[in-house]
């Protein structure tokens, strides 16, 4: 459902004004909690579970996620995944406690079957319910919110040898480094747009390894890279948008993908992403590219 007039709002700013309309609606209701419910997919039809996320900063927002995710894995207990921060735009604009569920991935032929049934989309809401009353229940007053809620992350700085380009695991739940050698002659002739434009090049041809997943889909061309005082310019094809098979964490992971695989080059600390030229965009509507990504989650 599109929160907002058909029409209205076109281009790349219609997915902001729609998700900017979620919030105001919550805003406006005196809601106590914002609870974003979505379904997952990825093109390894073999991911699967449910996951919540809340805002790196949100002590509130982390304990919800949390509670809620013990009630889904009663649900659903064969499920390993966790409740973890998302930089998620939805969840970063909204003053409230505020998660984001997925409640299986449609790509997964078996959760798919579930999720067309009434009675356990039933049980899903249930179990999202219980979570909150046992929220409310449990921190009737909220909590202070005060620090990040995660230990900051970073890939390490490119060997002398091999620099590290992260692809995702074969579940989707966490990115794992994979190394390539170093041409030394070739590599040390190469200026910092030229080294970004290389290694971004290696991360769309995708992962060596068959236990590895693609972030990016291979269709996507990068159309220019520019380096400035440390921040690095990406400009990408459209097809890293139209060729997105969707799901929030498939875009999560992918962003982190290139953030990490970029800001591991001495002299690139953080990254702005271009789609077709055009800055503010979004690949996947979950994540709005509207500002620059470092290595440590935002807080």
């Amino acid at each position: 459902m599109d929160f907002f007039q058909p029409g209205s709002v076109k281009g790349r700013m219609a997915k902001r004004a729609e998700l900017s309309n979620r919030i105001t609606i919550a805003t406006l209701n005196d809601a106590d909690l914002f609870i974003s419910v979505h379904a997952n997919s990825f093109p390894q039809r073999n991911s699967y579970g449910m996951e919540t996320y809340y805002h790196l900063n949100s002590s509130n927002g982390k304990a919800l996620a949390e509670i809620i995710h013990e009630q889904l894995a009663l649900v659903q207990p064969d499920n390993k995944r966790k409740a973890k921060a998302g930089d998620y735009y939805i969840i970063n604009q909204t003053e409230i406690p505020a998660v984001i569920v997925e409640v299986g991935f449609i790509s997964n032929s078996r959760e798919r079957k579930l999720l067309l049934s009434e009675d356990y989309r039933n049980v899903i809401a249930n179990a999202i319910g219980t979570g909150v009353e046992h929220y409310f229940n449990t921190f009737p007053l909220g909590i202070r919110d005060s620090s990040p809620t995660v230990s900051q992350e970073g890939p390490p700085s490119i060997s002398e040898n091999t620099y590290k380009l992260y692809f995702s695991n074969n579940n989707l739940e966490k990115l794992v480094p994979e190394d390539r050698q170093i041409d030394k002659p070739t590599w040390i002739k190469l200026d910092l747009s030229q080294k970004a434009s290389l290694v971004m090049s290696e991360l769309i041809k995708g992962p060596l390894s068959s236990k590895l997943i693609p972030t990016i889909a291979p269709t996507t061309k990068i159309l220019s890279v520019t380096t400035q005082n440390g921040l690095a310019t990406i400009n990408f094809s459209k097809e890293i948008q139209s060729d997105f098979p969707g799901g929030a964490s498939g875009e999560n992971i992918m962003i982190k993908s290139i953030i990490w695989s970029m800001t591991q080059i001495p002299g690139i600390s953080s990254v702005r992403i271009l789609v077709n030229g055009e800055f503010g965009d979004s690949i996947g509507g979950h994540i709005i590219l509207d500002r620059t990504f470092t290595a440590q989650p935002r807080v």
